[in-house]
């Protein structure tokens, strides 16, 4: 770190290295985990959205617990690193058994996945949590946060559609046996491998790569009182206005965005009609949507202030795919072996991912600042309890929309084991109806959230000065 708060280009890449393991993770929990347990193992989709659901409810728990330890840690490693370390194969080991399940009737299917979902959710916190509370410990400059943020986020993107890419061109190619590599049981033994390797790889190259800023982060005895439990850490953390805010806004739109995830490959595969070379072609359409949003989010968020670029992310996500899929069932759009389609979900693609990591960068700037509004309140520091509530936020993405996208695949009764020439047309409307109003309705209750949220720039700015002055009064602990 420099004396005005700037960070170092590698330090940045090597922070955000970590987001491989992330990137990985929910990509394969909010893309494949349900398409592999409904569609391949042969689990119910209500039971597996259920499993998913409850590893989401069990993070509840655990996330602030690891929070609030993380906080008033003391060791020679610092608060943060001890948890980092300590996750790294842990996360890899259970990553590799969630995709590896015995033959079984659906009591030991639904079992299996939710023993090793729980672990690879309880694992993940163990480095998520006290990880993602350095942003705001390794600076408090407004715009180099959103820069910081920005590095996390492109990597945790390149990360899961890289293993996405690699997996429908290499894992779930076609063939003799399976035209559609995606339902080859087999494919999934390597998947779970290559991931396992990637999460502990990226786990251990974010905790060695900060190590050496440990003597300059903050410690215990700094605007800490330890005096105070975990009950009034809570009630403090929730009595911030922009906090509570954000987090009531980021588990909304968490949630729409795991929705679509979890129902993608459904939508993609059945509804579009797409190959897996083509869903090839749409992971590297998303990461050029990816680098863009990395290269302009803070531009925006400097030129135009967080919450405006929040604003019209929201709108692009709740119109753009949903719009498509409106079309689709007017009957609009061309046939799905029109090369047109392609066209479209490329550019779908593009745009969405945009839309989206833009979104989850300023987002994560945004809760660093409050932080630095709870310390102006209350004098003390708890980075690690209130990214506890955003990480615990995120994982909404694949807890509450993977429940719902099992629920939808019931309610819809859509056919299992079978490629898209077996499923009618009256499971694909339906299908279609169902997803396009689901995304929606998650979108506009996110903007209702959202328009309360004032916690602007020059306000930040305030904060700082008032923050500045206190400390340098004697009596400040």
């Amino acid at each position: 770190m420099t004396p005005d708060g700037r960070i170092p280009l590698r330090t940045k890449i090597l922070y955000g290295s970590g987001s491989l393991a992330q990137g990985v993770k929910d990509t394969s929990f909010n893309v494949f985990l349900l398409f592999f347990y409904t569609q391949v193992a042969g689990l119910s989709g209500s039971l597996a959205g259920t499993a998913i659901l409850i590893a989401l409810v069990l993070d509840a728990v655990s996330d602030p617990l690891v929070g609030y330890w993380s906080d008033r840690l003391k060791s020679g490693w610092g608060r943060r690193h001890p948890f980092m370390y300590f996750s790294a194969i842990p996360m890899g080991v259970s990553f590799f058994f969630l995709f590896n399940p015995p033959q079984g009737d659906q009591t030991t299917l639904f079992s299996w996945m939710l023993m090793w979902a729980v672990l690879t959710r309880f694992a993940m916190t163990f480095y998520m949590v006290p990880s993602s509370a350095l942003t705001a410990e390794m600076t408090q400059d407004y715009d180099e946060r959103t820069s910081l943020s920005g590095f996390r986020v492109l990597l945790g993107w390149l990360g899961g559609l890289s293993f996405a890419t690699m997996g429908y061109l290499v894992f779930f190619a076609p063939t003799e046996q399976f035209e559609d590599g995606q339902l080859n049981p087999a494919a999934y033994q390597d998947f779970g491998l290559l991931g396992a390797s990637i999460i502990i790889i990226g786990i251990l190259l974010c905790a060695l790569g900060t190590h050496h800023l440990i003597p300059h982060l903050k410690k215990v005895s700094e605007g800490s009182a330890d005096s105070l439990g975990l009950k009034q850490d809570l009630v403090n953390m929730f009595a911030n206005p922009p906090f509570r805010i954000l987090v009531g806004f980021i588990l909304i739109a968490s949630s729409a965005i795991g929705f679509d995830q979890a129902i993608s490959l459904y939508m993609l595969t059945y509804f579009w009609g797409l190959s897996t070379d083509q869903l090839a072609l749409l992971s590297l359409a998303s990461l050029v949507g990816t680098i863009a949003a990395f290269i302009s989010a803070p531009i925006l968020s400097k030129k135009y202030d967080k919450r405006p670029v929040a604003v019209v992310t929201v709108a692009i996500l709740a119109l753009g795919y949903p719009g498509w899929i409106t079309l689709r069932l007017l009957g609009v759009l061309p046939d799905n072996d029109d090369p047109a389609i392609l066209i479209i979900m490329l550019i779908n693609s593009t745009v969405v991912v945009y839309a989206a990591v833009t979104m989850t960068i300023v987002f994560a700037s945004m809760v660093a600042d409050t932080i630095d509004y709870n310390e102006l309140m209350t004098g003390r520091r708890q980075e690690a309890m209130f990214t506890s509530a955003y990480t615990f936020s995120l994982k909404a993405t694949s807890g509450i929309g993977g429940f719902v996208a099992g629920i939808t695949l019931d309610l819809v009764k859509f056919p299992t084991g079978v490629d898209a020439s077996q499923v009618g047309a009256e499971n694909l409307f339906s299908l279609g109806m169902t997803v396009a109003g689901t995304i929606v309705t998650f979108w506009l209750l996110a903007m209702l959230i959202l328009r309360n949220y004032t916690l602007s720039r020059e306000e930040h700015h305030r904060i700082l000065d008032s923050i500045t002055e206190r400390r340098a009064n004697p009596e400040y602990t």
